[in-house]
């Protein structure tokens, strides 16, 4: 019971720094595993296999049918769009300067 909590905290913490960082998380929960004394070939198993998990999810995510499309100049990663759905660039309210 307590091997399983240590590998519970293992993989929140791995998951914390790879989610603020976005990534890292193999090199942190393989230092992490190795630091609460699991074998290395036993904590490189692990984090493959986690990784090998989080892929498969992930690509099945992205070929869901359900997922939005994000085509076109509307797309948010195409750069800001007004509330008109007009691209362009963004406009910023606030002081005047110069």
């Amino acid at each position: 019971m307590r091997t399983l909590v240590l590998l519970a905290l293992v993989g929140l913490g791995a998951q914390l720094v790879d989610g603020s960082l976005g990534m890292a998380y193999g090199v942190t929960s393989t230092t992490l595993l190795l630091a609460i004394g699991t074998q290395p070939a036993a904590a490189s198993a692990t984090v493959h296999l986690a990784e090998i998990g989080t892929t498969l999810v992930s690509g099945a995510a992205r070929r869901s049918p359900r997922r939005a499309s994000c085509r076109g100049p509307r797309c948010p990663a195409h750069g800001a769009v007004d509330r008109g759905g007009r691209a362009g660039r963004p406009r910023f309210r606030g002081g005047g300067g110069g």
